[in-house]
């Protein structure tokens, strides 16, 4: 899921709603961010260390976190799942805007 690096409250909404009923069907959530411009020390601050190192949850691209970026951050997430060993069936991305009107989709 795209995300940026100072919206903890949601991630973790996110962890605590319905990203439960992922792990009941053998599937992981990615939260997707991209350094932050405003951060020193590589552009990550350490809330979001802590916060990866926490919940292991957290893929963060080598790029800026702009909306001009966005593609850039989409590939580097798709190189990403295919780098890993495991077979990977279905990668689903979201956008952060896109999951508030989530319920609008539902049938």
């Amino acid at each position: 899921m795209d995300t940026s690096s100072g919206f903890f409250s949601f991630r973790q909404s996110v962890r605590d709603t319905w990203a439960l009923d992922l792990r009941r069907h053998n599937s992981t959530l990615v939260f997707l961010l991209g350094r932050d411009p405003n951060e020193e020390d590589g552009g990550i601050s350490d809330k979001v260390r802590e916060e990866a190192d926490l919940r292991g949850d957290l893929l963060v691209a080598d790029v800026v976190d702009h909306y001009n970026n966005l593609t850039l951050k989409s590939m580097l997430a798709i190189k990403f799942f295919l780098s890993l060993e495991k077979r990977i069936q279905v990668v689903l991305k979201k956008d952060f805007p896109l999951l508030k009107h989530l319920k609008n989709t539902e049938t």
